[in-house]
């Protein structure tokens, strides 16, 4: 059976970003999701097909011993994941779709009588079993194939290929995918967030603190094993390369956060203004400003071959562009959706590639994945005159 990349999906640490991410990294027909797929309490191969991905709410213990997989999970500070925990189960936003606001009602009245009480979390922990359950050493017991234990964990850490990141070092995490994995893009994806301020209304509560620590013994000290020891990454997987290898031939050559069709280059528009001395054999900044008018962000990264980039080629005094002067440059920026930022680009023309023809302007554009946006709309570049 061909290798897996699975992620366990532990409620309220970062796990519907990370699906985001991976889905528009890899394509959604490649990713089997369990909740969103397929709800069952028993793995079968022949559910997820020939997924490349594979997560959901399910522990690792829902998998099977041998199941050629790389595991991967987020750990986060069992205090704050607690707290995000009731006021995602206590809380329904108007701002959500109606269908998914009626969703999320029945789901907090099925919480009101199992004994949950929106107005307490103490009193929630005390009095409904299967919410204490769910905020006491969860997190132990998701990456545990023995008890739930920081102990039962390490052991294992030892014996499967695992990958455990921090939420508060959620760059050490990516990193790995996009550097171990190869996977082409950033993840810039912040999904399924709580309101601003939502956490010290929640722990104003007399005594909740000291309780959501007292049941959290086991967590705590995984969460800093991985935080601290680890500096924010725990990596012992012998089949990366494996997993990488099979990941390669699903990426999407896109690093935009775009999870249906192709990224509309009309919405993005370079400018810059004013002359540039003609240096030769010298290194240039070359300012420049990208307007994303879009609905996505558009993120460019340095990791060459992986990314978007601003190409830039010379023009002679008849507009026509100069054979064999230009490159690509790499740049790393994120512009948010509706929003302008700045960048420089380096450009270098040598005496010799220039041969002697008399060069009046430098274009640049957007290089999506080695085709330069301007050949699909003219007006996307952005022109810089030159003078001696």
């Amino acid at each position: 059976m061909k290798p897996r990349l699975v992620y366990l999906h532990i409620p309220k640490s970062a796990g519907t970003s990370q699906r985001t991410y991976m889905t528009g990294a890899v394509g959604k027909d490649r990713v089997f999701w369990y909740g969103l797929d397929l709800d069952t309490t028993e793995f079968e191969a022949s559910d997820v097909g020939e997924a490349v991905v594979i997560g959901g709410h399910r522990e690792l213990q829902f998998y099977p011993d041998g199941f050629n997989a790389l595991y991967t999970a987020v750990v986060r500070d069992p205090i704050e994941r607690a707290v995000s925990y009731f006021n995602y189960c206590t809380r329904v936003s108007d701002k959500l779709a109606p269908a998914w606001k009626a969703e999320r009602e029945r789901e907090l009245a099925d919480w009101v009588r199992k004994g949950v009480d929106p107005d307490s979390m103490v009193a929630s922990i005390e009095n409904c079993e299967l919410f204490r359950n769910r905020v006491s050493n969860y997190q132990c017991a998701y990456l545990s194939r023995y008890g739930a234990t920081f102990a039962d964990v390490q052991r294992t850490m030892e014996e499967e290929n695992l990958v455990v990141g921090a939420f508060d070092n959620l760059d050490a995490f990516n990193r790995f995918f996009q550097l171990d994995l190869q996977f082409n893009r950033q993840n810039v994806v912040k999904a399924n967030v709580g309101e601003p301020g939502y956490s010290s209304k929640i722990l104003a509560e007399p005594g909740l603190i000291e309780m959501i620590t007292s049941v959290n013994r086991e967590d705590i000290a995984l969460y800093e094993y991985v935080r601290d020891t680890c500096d924010g990454l725990w990596k012992n997987a012998v089949n990366v390369p494996e997993v990488s290898t099979e990941i390669a031939q699903y990426v999407t050559p896109s690093n935009l956060q775009v999870e249906k069709g192709e990224f509309d280059w009309s919405k993005v528009d370079l400018y810059c203004k004013g002359i540039a001395k003609l240096n030769l054999d010298v290194d240039r900044k070359i300012p420049l400003m990208i307007e994303n008018r879009g609905d996505f962000d558009v993120v460019f990264t340095e990791l060459e071959d992986r990314s978007y980039g601003i190409g830039w080629v010379l023009l002679d005094e008849a507009g026509q562009r100069i054979d064999g002067v230009g490159e690509v440059a790499m740049v790393k920026v994120n512009i948010p959706a509706r929003n302008s930022k700045g960048i420089k680009v380096d450009v270098c023309i040598s005496t010799e590639q220039l041969s002697g023809k008399r060069a009046t302007s430098i274009e640049f554009c957007v290089v999506d994945c080695g085709t330069w946006v301007r050949d699909k709309f003219p007006h996307r570049s952005a022109w810089i005159r030159l003078h001696a």
